[in-house]
This record gives structure tokens, sequence and C-alpha cells, in this order.
């Protein structure tokens, strides 16, 4: 029990920061529609805050670090499959192989100075981030602030920008607007 505390130390460490736990928030807030289960939900929101905490890696060093994130990994695993649900196994693995991939091939690049393609770069940046997490999240991505500046449509750019969304129908149509302007 003692090393399984010394192990998450620096998660444990990142959970006693003040914060603002957005992302628990968020889930209660969709749970208005939804009614979960209070247990379900409680579960879901502890994975969640698991796989978004900051790295810590100053206090406690690069190593220790990256073994409780990975073992973080591991713990929300184990909560999900407490699930019994193929599907949410399926979709949390599917989505860390993606992050890891797009992550290392960022990694590769920065370090053996190799540019990638323009191609590369969305891929990389797609698997680590998302589709079009940018717009997700309301950040000016390279991409979105050019297809601002040097286009038209951008009132329609900013529109999609302010709703936060993740309709992929709606990132599509942002993706069309960005390649007509030739900012992808």
């Amino acid at each position: 029990m003692i090393l399984t505390k010394i192990l998450l130390e620096p998660y444990n460490y990142l959970l006693s920061l003040p914060g603002q736990k957005t992302r628990s928030k968020l889930i209660e807030a969709f749970n208005h529609w939804l009614n979960a289960p209070k247990d379900k939900l409680f579960a879901i929101a502890i994975v969640v805050e698991m796989l978004h905490a900051a790295i810590a890696h100053t206090i406690f060093g690069v190593p220790a670090t990256i073994n409780c994130a990975n073992y973080v990994y591991f713990l929300a695993l184990h909560e999900i499959t407490k699930f019994d649900n193929p599907e949410m196994h399926y979709i949390y693995t599917s989505k860390l192989l993606n992050l890891h991939h797009g992550q290392g091939m960022e990694l590769y690049s920065r370090d053996s100075m190799t540019c990638p393609s323009e191609d590369e770069y969305i891929n990389m940046h797609t698997d680590s981030k998302g589709f079009c997490e940018d717009l997700t999240e309301e950040k000016f991505s390279f991409s979105i602030m050019h297809s601002i500046h040097t286009g038209h449509n951008n009132n329609r750019l900013m529109n999609i920008l302010k709703q936060y969304s993740n309709s992929i129908e709606l990132k599509q149509y942002a993706v069309k607007i960005m390649k007509e302007n030739a900012s992808l």
C-alpha cells in the first residue's frame, strides 16, 4: 500500500492543487439530460480527471512522473472495465493509441529535426489532439487564424468556433471553409 502511495505521489500532488474541475462539472451538466446513475457518473468523472491532470515532472522528476502517468492510465482502464461495456473499453484504448501515436510522431519530428509534410503534420496533430479539437476548445490554431485573416466566410468560422461543438458535421464544414481559404 505504501508503494502505491509513492507511485501515485505526482498524481496526488496534482489533485491537491486548487482547480476548477471543469471537466467534472461538464459531465454533471450533461447528466441533466442523460440521467446516468450517480455511481456511474462519479466513476466517469474520476476517469476523466485522471486522464487530464497536468504533468508534475519538475517536482518529482521525469521517470517517476512518466511511470505515474502510465499507472494512472491503467487505473482509469480498470475503472472502465467495471462498466462491463466493451464499446467503452474500445473507445478508451483507441483514443489512447491515437494520442500516443500522434505524440510519438511529434516527438520524433522534433528530436530528429525531421520536418513533416503538411499531411503528416495534420495527421500527427489530429491523432494527438483529436479531430478539430481546436474548434471544440475554441482555440485559435494556425489554420483557423490563417483562414480568418485571409479568406472569406470568416464570420461563419468564428461562429463555429464560439460554439465549442463536438459535431462532426460542423467540424467538417469548418474544414471545408479552411480548405477553400487555402488554410489547410
